[in-house]
């Protein structure tokens, strides 16, 4: 993983292939031959880097049990075990119960 994101010679290869990259020096490197477009958005991550105070969270609290609902729901439909609209009431119903255990 670490020759993909930070040897010069990957990351030159990969390119703007799999966005912006994280590292500031890479980024640096390749934003001298990108199109103008991607030059864009190459200074506004860099502008965010350097203008936000936000802490980095990864993951918001209750994101994995979120995820595994989602997953979970959407697989009884591809089954035919629920209705979509029952499908969706149930989504509802167990994605509160997991906002509430988040919010206290």
């Amino acid at each position: 993983m670490d020759f993909m994101v930070n040897d010069p010679e990957a990351t030159k290869i990969l390119g703007s292939e799999r966005g912006v990259p994280v590292s500031s020096k890479v980024r640096d490197q390749i934003k001298q031959n990108v199109s103008p477009m991607d030059k864009l958005v190459y200074d506004y991550v860099d502008y965010i880097g350097k203008s936000s105070k936000a802490p980095y969270t990864p993951d918001l609290p209750g994101y994995s049990e979120t995820t595994k609902l989602f997953q979970v729901i959407g697989d009884s439909i591809g089954s035919n075990q629920l209705t979509v609209e029952k499908a969706v009431d149930n989504f509802w119903v167990e994605l509160e119960k997991i906002f509430k255990k988040y919010s206290k």
